[in-house]
């Protein structure tokens, strides 16, 4: 008996939820965690001054490196493993900040953390985007059932099928 082969409702249902759950758990954590990095430092000894250059800092280094990592990815057409691993290896730098340590330790986690995570939200917006080209131009039937304008807010489906719009 062949494997039996999941409507295509339910595939995108599960697409649906995968990038909305990545969506709340992503900016949410940036919500919860990032306002209270600098009451963080300030606990662990640093002045005013010292949690203000790691803030000031944090930009200045999370801009350019985000361009870097994309041309990176595209150079070597590998956004989903630049995208993981810069994730992972973000998350993992992070988790250094919980060993407490001067100023010049925690603003070389900060930064390289900067490096580290900059890209993340850009790539994922932009596989979100690429999910929305796989649905584009297939018919009504494939691609615009169980609201995928809801998950693609720039998918537009109609009776010809599905268009991404500006």
């Amino acid at each position: 008996m062949p494997p039996s082969v999941p409507p295509a409702s339910q595939v995108l249902a599960s697409t649906q939820f995968a990038l909305r759950a990545w969506y709340l758990f992503y900016f949410a954590s940036l919500v919860c965690l990032g306002p209270f990095l600098n009451v963080y430092f300030h606990g662990l000894g640093l002045t005013k001054a010292q949690v203000g250059v790691i803030g000031a800092l944090r930009p200045w280094i999370s801009a350019p490196a985000s361009f870097l990592w994309a041309a990176l990815a595209d150079r070597l057409h590998a956004h989903h493993w630049v995208l993981m691993g810069t994730f992972v290896a973000s998350c993992g730098v992070r988790l250094l900040l919980l060993l407490p340590r001067g100023f010049l330790g925690i603003l070389a986690v900060v930064l390289l953390a900067e490096v580290l995570g900059s890209p993340v939200g850009v790539m994922a917006d932009s596989a979100v985007m690429a999910a929305c080209e796989k649905v584009r131009h297939r018919p009504l039937s494939l691609s615009c059932l169980d609201g995928v304008d809801a998950a693609y807010p720039a998918c537009r489906c109609n009776a010809q099928g599905c268009s991404l719009e500006a």
